[in-house]
C-alpha cells in the first residue's frame, strides 16, 4: 500500500495492517509470522510492543505500509479451514448477483475486472462455474454478447467518471483496462461522438436534474 500524499493517519494504518495480519494467519496457520513490517511513521509506542503483536521486527518510516514475506510462503498451500471457506463463499455470493439472467453477475464481474486487463470470457465463464460456450448462450438468450456487455460497462464508467470527477485522462484509460489513452479516445469518439476531455465538458456544463 503506497501512502505517499497521504495526511497522518498512524492508528488507521497499523489497523489495516494488523486485520491483514489476522487474514494471512487465517490462510497459513496462526502462528505465521512474516519477515518484517513496514510503518510509514516513528513507533507510536515501545518497538518491542510492535515486534511481540506483528511477530516480525518492525521497520518505520517507510515509503510502503505492509509486509515482506517469503516467497516460498507464497507457494504453501492454504489450510483447510471450513470457517475461511464460508467466508469467502459469502463474500463471492455478496458480489455477484446470481439471477435467471446472468447479466447483473457478468456486468459486475466485468466492472471489477476492467482495471487489470484481464476481462476474458473465460475467466468470467469460469467464475461462474460455467463454459464459456455455455456462459456464451445464456448472454444470447438475452440477446447480449460478452464484447458488447463489455462495451457497455465501459461507456458507463467513462461517462461517470468524466462527469463526477476530476480523474486524469491518463488514469482512466488504465481504469477501462486500456493499455493507452488514445484507445479512450477512440471509443469516447465512437460512444459519444467527440473525444474525452470534450465530453467532460458537455456533461458539466448541463444544467443539473433535480432529484
Amino acid at each position: 500500500m503506497l501512502v505517499e500524499g497521504l495526511p497522518p493517519i498512524p492508528q488507521s494504518i497499523e489497523l489495516s495492517l494488523g486485520v491483514s495480519l489476522r487474514v494471512l494467519r487465517l490462510m497459513l496457520g496462526a502462528d505465521y509470522a512474516p519477515v518484517n513490517v513496514h510503518l510509514p511513521h516513528e513507533p507510536l509506542t515501545g518497538k518491542d510492543d510492535y515486534r511481540q503483536y506483528f511477530g516480525c521486527a518492525p521497520r518505520f518510516a517507510q515509503r510502503t505500509a505492509g509486509f515482506t514475506l517469503r516467497a516460498a510462503d507464497l507457494a504453501r498451500p492454504l489450510n483447510d479451514d471450513q470457517l475461511a471457506n464460508q467466508a469467502v463463499v459469502q463474500y463471492l455470493n455478496l458480489i455477484t448477483h446470481r439471477d435467471s439472467s446472468i447479466v447483473v453477475s457478468v456486468r459486475t464481474m466485468v466492472r471489477q475486472l476492467l482495471p487489470t486487463g484481464m476481462v476474458t470470457l473465460e475467466l468470467i465463464a469460469a467464475q461462474l462455474n460455467l463454459h464459456p460456450r455455455a456462459l456464451q448462450r445464456r448472454l444470447s438468450h438475452e440477446g447480449l454478447t460478452f464484447a458488447a456487455m463489455v462495451d457497455e460497462v465501459r461507456r458507463d464508467a467513462a461517462t461517470h467518471y468524466l462527469r463526477d470527477t476530476n480523474i486524469t485522462l491518463s488514469h482512466l484509460a488504465r481504469e477501462l483496462g486500456y493499455a493507452e489513452q488514445s484507445v479512450l479516445a477512440r471509443s469516447c469518439r465512437r460512444w459519444f461522438g467527440g473525444g474525452p476531455a470534450a465530453y467532460r465538458k458537455a456533461l458539466r456544463s448541463r444544467p443539473s436534474t433535480p432529484s
